[in-house]
C-alpha cells in the first residue's frame, strides 16, 4: 500500500513539473503593435490631403475658403464638419466633398443642389452645361460627394479610398517623456507610448508593462486628468474623446487608448497577445 501511494505521489509531482515546464508566457510584440495600430482606418474621408490626391497640379485649381464657401454655396461653418470645394480655372472640373452636421444634412444638400442649378442655368456653352447636368452625386457614409468633369468614377474611388486614420500622424515618445510624466523607467519592463502630432486633437495609445502597477496607474491617471482639464473648455469633442478613453489590463500590460474607436484598437491588441 505504501509503495502504491509513493508511486501516485511521484506521478503527481512529475505531472506538475511537466505542465509547469510547458507553461508559456504571453507577450505583445510592441514594434508590431505600433505598425498595426497606426494602420487602422475609419470609414471616414480624410480631407487633409484630398485635394492633392485628386489633382496633381493644384495651381490650375481654386480651393475655396470658408468665407468663399459661404458666399458661393450658402454654407456657414456651423453646417458642416469638413468640406473641400474646388474648381478648375480652365475647365468645368469641379469637386464638392462635404461632411454635414447631421442636423443640417437636408439644408446642405438643398444649398448645393441650388448651386448646381444656378451654374447650369448661367452657363452658355452647351457641352459644359451637359457636364454639369451629368455630374456624379453620391452619399458615402456621412459625406456628400459631387464631381463634375472627367474621370468622375476614378475620382470618386480616390475619395473613398482616402480614409482617415484612427491614430493619425503618431509620434512615438521616448523614455525621457515617460520620466517627465513621473514614471521611473527602472520600474518599466516594456512600453509603447505614441501621441498624435496634430495640435487640434489628442489621439494616443499607451501600452506599458511595469513592476509597480499601482504607482504607474496613479501617474497615468493624473496625466489624463490634466489633459481633460486643458480641453474641457477648449474643445468639447476632444474633451469627450479623452473622457471616453479605454483603460484596461491585458496580462501584465496596462493599456490606455484614446481614439474614435477604442474597441477596434483593443481587439487588434488582444489578437496579438500570444505565447512566446
Amino acid at each position: 500500500m505504501v509503495i502504491y501511494m509513493k508511486k501516485i505521489i511521484v506521478c503527481f509531482i512529475f505531472l506538475i513539473l511537466l505542465t509547469g515546464c510547458g507553461t508559456k508566457k504571453k507577450e505583445l510584440d510592441l514594434d508590431h503593435m505600433k505598425r498595426e495600430l497606426t494602420s487602422i482606418t475609419l470609414d471616414e474621408v480624410d480631407y487633409e490631403n484630398l485635394a492633392q490626391l485628386l489633382e496633381e497640379d493644384l495651381s490650375e485649381f481654386t480651393i475655396y475658403d470658408t468665407k468663399e464657401i459661404e458666399s458661393i454655396l450658402g454654407l456657414t461653418k456651423n453646417m458642416y464638419t469638413h468640406i473641400l470645394f474646388m474648381t478648375s480655372n480652365q475647365t468645368p472640373q469641379t469637386y464638392i466633398v462635404v461632411e454635414p452636421v447631421l442636423s443640417y444634412q437636408d439644408q446642405v444638400e438643398d444649398q448645393i443642389t441650388s448651386y448646381w442649378s444656378n451654374r447650369y442655368q448661367n452657363e452658355l456653352n452647351e457641352a459644359t452645361k451637359q457636364i454639369y447636368q451629368n455630374r456624379l452625386e453620391q452619399q458615402y457614409g456621412n459625406h456628400f460627394i459631387y464631381i463634375a468633369g472627367n474621370q468622375t468614377i476614378k475620382k470618386l474611388d480616390i475619395i473613398k479610398e482616402n480614409k482617415k486614420k484612427l491614430f493619425p500622424d503618431m509620434i512615438v515618445l521616448e523614455k525621457e517623456d515617460l520620466e517627465n510624466l513621473g514614471i521611473h523607467m527602472s520600474d518599466v519592463t516594456s512600453y509603447l507610448f505614441a501621441i498624435t502630432d496634430k495640435l487640434d486633437t489628442v489621439e494616443q495609445f499607451l501600452i506599458i508593462e511595469t513592476k509597480k502597477e499601482e504607482e504607474v496607474k496613479n501617474v497615468i491617471h493624473n496625466y489624463f486628468e490634466d489633459l481633460e482639464e486643458k480641453w474641457k473648455t477648449k474643445d468639447e469633442l476632444v474633451y469627450q474623446l479623452l473622457k471616453n478613453r479605454k483603460e484596461t489590463k491585458l496580462g501584465n500590460y496596462l493599456i490606455y487608448l484614446v481614439s474614435q474607436d477604442n474597441e477596434s484598437a483593443y481587439q487588434i491588441i488582444n489578437s496579438y497577445y500570444q505565447d512566446v
